[in-house]
């Protein structure tokens, strides 16, 4: 795994392609179970969903906080593993659920986090 490629633009289409996770702390719980989603250059996406569903994961994984067990996560077509993270971590803007900044319940349409935008 090379940690050191940039993206030629920092505008980048992002897909997980039949991502599947695992904690590593919880080997035994797959949190995602193919997963795949396609989050295009300068539009919002926001994942909705219970509590445990995976969209916190999700956004761990396009930090490259973890890395997918099995499928991939690609930025221009580029595998996540061969970027430097830190580059994405100054280019992705994920707002993380924070019920309390909100003044509406989980359940309501209006409170769709967390929400990811490529700078």
């Amino acid at each position: 795994m090379s940690s050191s490629r940039l993206l030629r633009r920092s505008h980048a289409r992002a897909q997980l392609r039949d991502a599947r996770f695992r904690y590593p702390s919880r080997r035994e719980t797959e949190v995602l179970k193919g997963l795949s989603l396609e989050l295009r250059p300068g539009k919002v996406a926001a994942l909705v969903g219970p509590s445990g569903g995976g969209k916190s994961t999700v956004c761990h994984l396009i930090e490259a906080f973890y890395y997918v067990n099995d499928g991939a996560i690609l930025f221009d077509g580029v595998n996540i593993k061969d970027l430097d993270p830190r580059f994405l971590h100054d280019q992705i803007s994920i707002v993380s659920q924070e019920p309390s900044l909100f003044a509406t319940s989980p359940s309501s349409p209006t409170s769709m986090v967390p929400v990811y935008s490529m700078r």
